[in-house]
């Protein structure tokens, strides 16, 4: 079982593989249905190696995603976060 979070400049894509033949694919979240993003680094080898969650709370049906395990989660939480600002300056520009 491999899950993997692709995070693009217009949304977030869940792939689940399940086996050897199978795989879902699905896009959660566009960013402007994002309304925190907060990470989480746990225990003494969660903080020396740098492994933690990323947790995303959405405006949609579901409300909250959780990527485990990430490495630099960090860096992947300002990575999101700059995601959704780029996405409500494009999102405003548009609207002008």
């Amino acid at each position: 079982y491999y899950d993997v979070w692709i995070v693009t400049s217009e949304r977030i894509v869940d792939i689940d593989q399940k086996g050897f033949f199978k795989r879902n694919v699905a896009t959660l979240v566009n960013y402007d249905r994002i309304e925190d993003v907060q990470f989480e680094l746990n225990g003494i080898f969660g903080n020396f190696l740098n492994f933690g969650h990323v947790q995303v709370q959405t405006a949609a049906a579901e409300r909250e995603f959780i990527m485990e395990e990430v490495a630099n989660p960090q860096q992947l939480e300002r990575l999101i976060h700059q995601a959704v600002s780029d996405s409500e300056v494009r999102r405003h520009s548009t609207q002008a």
